[in-house]
């Protein structure tokens, strides 16, 4: 876990759950624009920024494009910059951390997913995603610490890692959820 002390009048921000896309790329035109309005009122005072998850709505299938609508989004969080490997590694952690019923901001453990699965005799799906995690960290520490500088030195890097940590989420939510017997309906929520 990484601790940040904002620097003297600086803080620290927190956004998800934008679902940049939905319903339509019209239809979120308009919230694309507010966030990154938003974006530009807090790049001078902010320490850190923390982009907690469905930014884009349904977007995982892009590997190498940006889908149309979205430049003005991505270009701004370019200009802020260091959207760190430090903090890619500590978010990776935490789901990790989770998954294994390790508590917050500590070091007891509980019953996780992983104890679940364990519980279920599918030691199969627990290895798996165990092992996809160390995967998924072994890319993220092959990067630049600057992220938006891999992209222009050597994208196909940030591809591998991109991947990597896709596949955990298909284990996560796909696999594991199987093996729960929770179905998902993705017609009526976001599958979260």
């Amino acid at each position: 876990m990484i601790h940040i002390n904002a620097s003297n009048g600086k803080k620290i921000y927190f956004a998800s759950d934008q679902h940049l896309g939905a319903p339509t790329l019209e239809a979120s035109l308009p919230r694309e624009k507010k966030f990154v309005a938003w974006l530009d009122s807090i790049e001078k005072n902010a320490e850190a920024l923390f982009l907690l998850g469905d930014l884009f709505d349904f977007w995982f299938e892009y590997k190498t494009v940006v889908p149309k609508g979205f430049v003005r989004v991505l270009g701004k969080l370019a200009e802020i910059k260091d959207i760190s490997k430090e903090l890619s590694l500590d978010a990776l952690q935490a789901v990790e951390d989770f998954f294994n019923g390790k508590q917050f901001n500590g070091t007891s453990t509980g019953e996780g997913f992983k104890s679940y699965l364990l519980y279920l005799e599918r030691d199969d799906i627990y290895i798996s995603i165990r092992d996809q995690f160390n995967l998924a960290r072994l890319e993220i520490n092959n990067l630049t610490n600057n992220l938006s500088e891999q992209v222009t030195i050597d994208n196909s890097k940030m591809t591998r890692a991109y991947d990597e940590l896709q596949k955990a989420v298909v284990l996560l939510k796909v696999d594991m959820l199987q093996a729960f017997s929770i179905n998902i309906d993705y017609v009526d929520a976001d599958g979260d």
